[in-house]
């Protein structure tokens, strides 16, 4: 749980506003983690 926003924070890109970028992976993160990881092949309608 909570890779993406380990990513974020590590990613190296000092043009980027860090604290954005985990905020919004945090967000992805959760998300993910109450619905799972849905690929394309799993075939979800939306």
């Amino acid at each position: 749980m909570y890779r993406m926003a380990v990513m974020a924070m590590v990613a190296g890109d000092t043009s980027l506003d860090v604290g954005k970028c985990v905020q919004l992976a945090i967000v992805h993160d959760l998300a993910e983690s109450i619905v799972g990881d849905i690929t394309p092949h799993d075939n979800v309608s939306v």
